[in-house]
């Protein structure tokens, strides 16, 4: 049960219920928006300090993979197990 009155009967709460809704709703969009930014700043944030020391943030590619393409999300697992590869040793 919702804590507003959904019928819009004069009452304060009422009128404004489908306004709460909304802006919860956009609350909630707007933190998992904010989670996945973190998820991705955290990725630049371990390729620049931790990925390659001493020499951070120096990526190389090997002359056969030059024309390599990759997808994001592939990109972002190769990151992914890697941090929790370091997290785990």
């Amino acid at each position: 049960m919702s804590r507003f009155d959904e019928e819009p009967d004069g009452d304060l709460h009422g009128e404004c219920a489908a306004m709460i809704h909304k802006l919860e709703s956009d609350l909630a969009a707007v933190k998992a928006e904010r989670d996945a930014a973190l998820v991705d700043a955290r990725r630049y944030q371990w390729l620049r300090d931790v990925s390659v020391p001493p020499h951070n943030f120096y990526l190389s590619v090997p002359v056969e993979f030059a024309d390599t393409r990759y997808e994001k999300h592939e990109v972002d697992a190769a990151i992914d197990a890697a941090i929790a590869s370091q997290k785990e040793g």
